[in-house]
């Protein structure tokens, strides 16, 4: 960006409904994840995530714990979480993108 920085991040929300949940063994996730946005093919949302870094990111929440992402759109994160042994609840407006979603979370499920 002219005289300013350039916008290649993006921020996380953590949250947890009382005390964080401890992992046994402790979980270290680094503070940056770096990936690749998904091309050609592949690519199903103009804000797509990189899957290797979403399958990072879910780590914190327990197995079988939930991760909710308000903002679905292709369901990257959705995906994630199922084949990181988490539960998962999506959020889409967009009729198009949630059919997008729920194709990509059903083949996750019978992965």
């Amino acid at each position: 960006m002219k005289n300013g920085f350039r916008r290649e991040c993006e921020y996380v929300l953590w949250g947890t409904r009382g005390e964080p949940y401890r992992h046994a063994p402790t979980v270290y996730l680094p503070g940056l994840l770096a990936g690749s946005r998904p091309r050609g093919q592949t690519r199903q949302h103009i804000t797509q995530k990189p899957l290797t870094v979403m399958r990072q990111l879910v780590q914190i929440a327990p197995p079988g714990g939930l991760v909710l992402d308000p903002f679905t759109g292709s369901g990257t994160t959705g995906e994630a979480a199922l084949l990181e042994g988490r539960a998962f609840l999506g959020i889409e407006q967009s009729p198009r993108y949630a059919d997008i979603a729920r194709r990509r979370l059903t083949d996750a499920q019978a992965a």
